[in-house]
């Protein structure tokens, strides 16, 4: 049974109602430290798709309410590789966020654990201030969604296979 469950969560298969690890069916999303990283903007659009993402699963999820439990993002880095031209007014970069995640209930007991997330997400950079600008935003949205989308992925999975 649980290779079948890995098989339809690789293939972006969700419950329509998931339950988190202890059935917990309702979570507060805690706003991660921004001081890890120089984009302060990151830890607002982690936790807004953090949100998104356990919603789609089923799971009440928002920033402010209490809930039956906790989940915490530790941001680790957020790091940019060494730019390749692409040609010679644009240059790509690959940006890499690394983040754990853990969720405890109301008592503080902690009930799952991400371990090491590493997501990649490639990002433009001009010679223009206004089109790097743009493509920072771009990338800082698409590492956001995907890092949400594997921690709940994560998240979910664990419960399923208890």
């Amino acid at each position: 049974m649980i290779p079948a469950l890995v098989v339809l969560a690789a293939c972006g298969y969700r419950p329509l109602t998931a339950s988190l690890p202890g059935g917990r069916r309702s979570v507060r999303v805690v706003l991660p430290d921004p001081s890890r990283t120089d984009e302060p903007q990151l830890a607002i659009m982690l936790a807004r798709e953090l949100c998104r993402e356990l919603a789609r699963a089923g799971v009440r999820a928002d920033t402010a309410s209490a809930a039956e439990a906790e989940l915490t993002t530790r941001i680790i880095s957020l790091t940019a590789a060494r730019p390749v031209l692409v040609d010679s007014a644009l240059a790509a970069e690959t940006l890499t966020l690394r983040l754990e995640l853990s969720l405890r209930d109301r008592d503080g007991a902690a009930l799952w654990r991400s371990g090491l997330v590493e997501v990649d997400a490639p990002r433009a950079v001009g010679r223009g201030a206004l089109t790097s600008e743009s493509a920072r935003r771009r990338a800082l949205a698409a590492i956001s969604v995907e890092a949400a989308r594997r921690a709940v992925m994560l998240l979910t999975l664990s419960s399923a296979t208890r």
